[in-house]
């Protein structure tokens, strides 16, 4: 029954419910339900909040870590590269304004094709009258 499956699961929570916060800053679902679901299953605020910190810390810490030693460790292939991917960023550049340049120049032309039609219409309608 539900009563039942809501006793299991505040039971569950009051015993593992500081690791589910700490685990849900790693895993993108439990990130969203672990504070509503702490709430609702009347955990105390003050074990949330040290769940919360400690989890925030340790993924902002690990995962700022892990980005540095991955950089560090492909810096010397960035090195060789480097020159290739300026290359590459600035045509891509180049040619993403020549494009938006040509759109914008059609885009401007039509505009002032369709003004210039909505002009000549409302001038014929009055010399109709």
């Amino acid at each position: 029954s539900t009563s039942a499956h809501l006793a299991t699961a505040e039971r569950s929570f009051q015993k593992w419910g500081m690791w589910a916060v700490f685990f849900g800053r790693f895993i993108a679902l439990l990130r969203i339900f672990a504070g509503p679901l702490a709430g609702a299953l009347k955990m105390p605020y003050w074990k949330f909040l040290i769940a919360n910190v400690l989890g925030g810390i340790v993924w902002a810490g690990g995962t700022t870590l892990l980005v540095y030693k991955v950089g560090k460790s492909i810096e010397p292939w960035l090195a060789r590269f480097s020159w290739a991917g300026l290359g590459a960023a600035l045509a891509i550049g180049l040619i993403s304004a020549w494009v938006m340049k040509r759109r914008a120049a059609r885009t401007h032309a039509r505009i002032e094709a369709e003004e210039a039609a909505a002009a000549a219409s409302s001038v014929n309608a009055t010399v109709a009258e």
